[in-house]
């Protein structure tokens, strides 16, 4: 708390002394320490002058270099999908491919072959079929 109040003391008394050396250099007509403020000033306008030069190539390049870093962030990102559906779907064709060989080995009928057959099991007797449609016949009348 001591040092907040040294702080603002000193501040305060720094302030004040800096508006009245101002006002009396206004009623004077002139600063004081001329010569060396005006060296002073001349050294920040030139060191200004410095770091503008030197930040300008900076500040025109970083919005480029950032929309730059972030594209080669979104494609690095897309490339690591892709190449995770891709080993995905190599795996997915490498097992079908398996699957294909053994079922043209084992010679297993397919879904067709099953309904085929399926069909050919449970079909009506002639009988049972002239059963049925005198049954359907009659049912309409």
């Amino acid at each position: 708390m001591q040092l907040a109040l040294i702080s603002l003391v000193v501040s305060s008394s720094l302030l004040f002394l800096l508006v009245r050396m101002f006002r009396q250099e206004r009623i004077r007509g002139r600063r004081f320490f001329e010569h060396t403020r005006n060296r002073f000033d001349d050294t920040i306008v030139r060191f200004y002058a410095f770091c503008d030069t030197v930040s300008r190539p900076l500040r025109r390049d970083t919005l480029r270099h950032s929309l730059h870093y972030f594209f080669h962030q979104i494609i690095r990102s897309l490339k690591k999908t892709i190449r995770a559906v891709d080993t995905k779907l190599d795996t997915l064709l490498r097992t079908n491919k398996a699957l294909a060989r053994k079922v043209v080995k084992e010679g297993t009928p397919s879904g067709l072959q099953e309904i085929a057959a399926h069909k050919a099991e449970s079909a009506l007797s002639p009988e049972e079929q002239k059963k049925q449609k005198e049954r359907a016949i009659g049912t309409r009348l």
